[in-house]
């Protein structure tokens, strides 16, 4: 039987690790939930050597999509799997869809299939197909909760984009200012030393670039890209995500984005019956937002112990306040998918406004930018030699 790692929080907030050896995830879960614990991470520390090869994310949409149009049509889930095997491009996806057939053929449920292969799975797909296991309508949901991802990621995609192409400019400004830097500005400063002519402010801002600023701006620029590298791989995506939403600007676009997904995911399993505490400990394990995952936990325990989910949501700063009205109305409606999709349409929308505001914003400042240094490149070059060659004249 294998032995499991885990972190779990209580009500209050409280963190608990410990070690316990029990047969599935499910299992483990219920044994903490008996405790008045919400299980936050775990990891198997005995792992068995048939385990499969981790898939990519492709890979894992083929598997879920499959298993949607099966459980759609009500055939045989071993059946269909081992048939899709057979058909798979993807060896990996292959073995993976027969270590599933297998596992269903012995008795066992959908949802221990699951976790059987989960370890194959990237993390938020394996969230996806766990919280439309729990649900009253497998297929119906898992196609939701994937079109859910599928969204998340275009929007994601979008706001690089816009991001991208400011960005994208002022680093070409600043490489074709390098160039200029190094291979135009010497032969003028030469010039200028054997005539010993008096500069003018912007020639000498441009030499001490040349001498010394232009070194200072590298490594800067270095140091910035060593950090977008490593930071991500050192504090993983999660934590990288929290530090985005602290960017004035970006924060609010990335924290709204979130929030849209966090949200529509939730709708979906409410929609689908499952109870809210438990569809919020669902959405949790699915999110790559670290502040939206340490609520949904604590949110979870606490409307588990009777506390009202809007009430819960006013008193924190983890999630946008603006979801509170909408929970409250959908309470009152008794119809609380319905409050939490339309206040996921009104986040994705503003977090759209805001990414085509950003660059609407920045593209003008940085051509303004660009125009000014070129400006102070052109005249403190041309300046002096004017001066140089009124002086050799006679003017």
């Amino acid at each position: 039987m294998p032995r499991f790692k885990y972190e779990a929080i209580d009500v209050h907030g409280k963190r608990y690790l410990g070690e316990m050896v029990t047969p599935t995830e499910s299992a483990l879960r219920r044994t903490l939930s008996e405790q008045h614990l919400q299980l936050v991470a775990f990891h198997a520390i005995d792992r068995t050597s048939d385990s499969p090869a981790r898939l990519t994310r492709r890979e894992a949409e083929e598997l879920l999509r499959e298993v949607a149009a099966l459980t759609a049509v009500g055939d045989s889930l071993v059946v269909g799997l081992v048939t899709a095997a057979d058909e798979s491009e993807s060896r990996r996806t292959a073995r993976v869809m027969r270590l599933m057939a297998s596992y269903l053929a012995r008795g066992n449920s959908l949802a221990d299939a699951v976790e059987h292969i989960g370890d194959s799975l990237p993390d938020e797909l394996k969230a996806v197909m766990a919280s439309a296991t729990q649900t009253d309508q497998i297929s119906e949901a898992l196609v939701e909760l994937m079109a859910i991802q599928v969204s998340h990621r275009e929007s994601w995609r979008r706001l690089l984009i816009d991001i991208a192409y400011p960005i994208l400019v002022l680093c070409t400004a600043v490489l074709i200012f390098t160039s200029i830097v190094f291979f135009v500005v010497p032969p003028f400063k030469e010039i200028f030393n054997d005539f010993a002519i008096s500069l003018p402010a912007t020639t000498e801002v441009l030499f001490w670039w040349h001498d010394s600023g232009i070194w200072y701006l590298l490594a800067s620029s270095l140091l910035a890209m060593g950090l977008v590298v490593t930071i991500p791989l050192v504090v993983g995506p999660a934590t990288t995500r929290r530090l985005l939403q602290t960017m004035p600007i970006v924060g609010p676009i990335v924290a709204w984005s979130n929030a849209a997904r966090w949200t529509r995911s939730l709708s979906v399993l409410i929609q689908y019956k499952v109870p809210l505490h438990e569809a919020l400990a669902l959405t949790a394990r699915g999110q790559v937002d670290a502040n939206l995952a340490e609520f949904s936990y604590l949110a979870a325990a606490r409307v588990q112990s009777g506390d009202d989910l809007t009430q819960i949501i006013r008193g924190s700063q983890a999630v946008p306040q603006v979801i509170a009205p909408f929970t409250q109305w959908g309470a009152q409606q008794n119809d609380l998918a319905a409050g939490l999709r339309e206040v996921s349409t009104v986040l994705a929308e503003q977090a759209k406004i805001r990414a085509s505001g950003f660059q609407m914003m920045v593209a003008p400042v940085a051509f303004y930018l660009i125009l000014f240094v070129a400006s102070i490149t052109i005249g403190g070059l041309m300046l002096p030699m004017f001066s140089l060659l009124s002086g050799l004249g006679g003017w």
